[in-house]
């Protein structure tokens, strides 16, 4: 199953070499790099913001209540329980929307537009409406920059999400924000790396190796597609074409 990030990588990429960029140029192809053994970067990359966080959240911000206070703690979980049930309404909503137009919509309803976008809401227009058919149409394009500014904006982790947004933008974003979009990516998919590892600054193998065999069985494909992703993305973020040298 190794090999399935790779299969779906070359999908995407055949799929975006029909959306004519800027200028005439088709989108690159991808392939997947040879699998290496090479360790993930263990120091803190920095982290780029490339939007506006201010502004409210469709979240409440105030702090938790003390633990004498029950009725205070009760509040507060409903209040929780209700965001909660908005965001997967949200959620719903776009992804059973028709078209990406009334994805959208319904999102532009939902949230002010100085909030962030929540992280379901955008994984959803991105994974369901904008990652997919030709980009021939400039609000389209927009709105894929927006819902991968706010998949960055909420430091997701979902890397094989942002890098296929992020090879649909090459020619629609400025490089440097790309790059440094990319780069964003990578930090946060390293994080969720080590966290499956159960190590940081690991390699794949030296993972699977410390794991018992019902854990490793469990883990393996995902941390090799995870590494995928982060060459992928680091290949961006250093100016290069995420293509195997």
């Amino acid at each position: 199953m190794r090999t399935v990030l790779a299969l779906a990588l070359a999908a995407v990429s055949l799929a975006a070499c029909s959306d004519a960029a800027p200028g005439g140029e088709a989108d690159p192809g991808l392939e997947a790099p040879p699998v290496r053994a090479a360790a993930l970067p263990t120091e803190e990359l920095p982290y780029f913001v490339l939007g506006s966080l201010g502004g409210g959240s469709v979240s409440p911000r105030r702090p938790f209540p003390t633990p004498g206070d029950s009725a205070a703690r009760r509040a507060y979980a409903e209040e929780m329980r209700a965001v909660l049930d908005r965001y997967r309404a949200l959620s719903a909503a776009v992804t059973g929307a028709a078209d990406w137009r009334e994805a959208d919509a319904a999102v532009r309803r939902a949230v002010a537009p100085d909030s962030l976008v929540p992280h379901g809401a955008a994984v959803a227009m991105l994974d369901r409406h904008l990652l997919r058919g030709p980009l021939d149409d400039p609000d389209r394009v927009e709105a894929l920059g927006r819902y991968t500014q706010a998949l960055l904006s909420n430091r997701s982790a979902e890397g094989a999400l942002l890098l296929w947004a992020l090879l649909r933008l090459e020619g629609r974003w400025e490089d440097g924000r790309r790059r440094s979009a990319a780069r964003a990516a990578a930090d946060r998919l390293g994080g969720a790396f080590a966290e499956v590892a159960g190590c940081v600054g690991c390699t794949v193998e030296e993972a699977l190796a410390g794991m018992w065999p019902e854990q490793r069985r469990s883990a393996e494909d995902r941390l090799y597609e995870m590494r995928t992703v982060h060459e992928q993305l680091m290949r961006i973020a250093q100016g290069g074409t995420p293509m195997p040298g």
